[in-house]
């Protein structure tokens, strides 16, 4: 059972989701010197906790939250938690899965991208990131050796860009508007699709 405590009488500062500049800077680095430590303990460090499943799920099992709680504490409770009961992908010795380690130059790329928070539904959500996604969509174009007209877009992994490829492959290739009929209902048209031996 978790043993953490909240100050039912919290100041603005603790109910506050932002700061100061001042403070908002002590946090930036205290949350960056816990990275740190992350990555400096590696070399002593499991690449799998120790403890059980039944172990890690009573470092959660607590009631659901009725006051704020310090900064402070919750990056004490997700280095004590947290990090000592993660599987360490980062470490070279991780050679399981599909997963991979990221590297240190990703966590300042995500810390950057998270300050601006953009939405990339539409240009004006987002114009400048719209405008890197379509470069980098243009550069791949080139690596690959695909015409300089073809066009792409970015999504968050594999199984999101195989139903998007799937979407696309459909619209391209069926003799009809495929995107007119109720997928609920059979279709008048018949649409086959075609899959290896290997299926991942």
């Amino acid at each position: 059972m978790s043993t953490r405590t909240f100050d039912e009488t919290a100041n603005d500062e603790t109910a506050n989701l932002d700061w100061e500049l001042d403070r908002f800077r002590e946090n930036l680095w205290k949350a960056s010197e816990l990275v740190i430590r992350l990555y400096g303990g590696l070399d002593g460090a499991r690449v799998t906790p120790a403890k059980s499943r039944t172990d890690i799920a009573s470092l959660f099992d607590e009631p659901l939250p009725q006051n704020p709680q310090p900064i402070d504490a919750i990056l004490r409770e997700l280095e004590n938690n947290i990090y000592a009961n993660s599987t360490l992908y980062l470490t070279p010795r991780f050679l399981g899965y599909i997963n991979s380690g990221g590297n240190q130059a990703s966590i300042i790329a995500e810390l950057l991208a998270s300050a601006v928070n953009q939405i990339c539904a539409l240009w004006h959500f987002s114009p400048a990131a719209s405008e890197v996604e379509r470069r980098v969509i243009r550069w791949i174009a080139e690596f690959i050796g695909y015409n300089p007209e073809a066009g792409g877009c970015l999504l968050s992994g594999g199984s999101a860009g195989n139903l998007v490829g799937l979407a696309l492959a459909r619209n391209q290739k069926a003799q009809f508007d495929a995107t007119a009929w109720n997928a609920r209902r059979p279709s008048p048209h018949g649409i086959c699709l075609r899959r290896g031996t290997c299926v991942h």
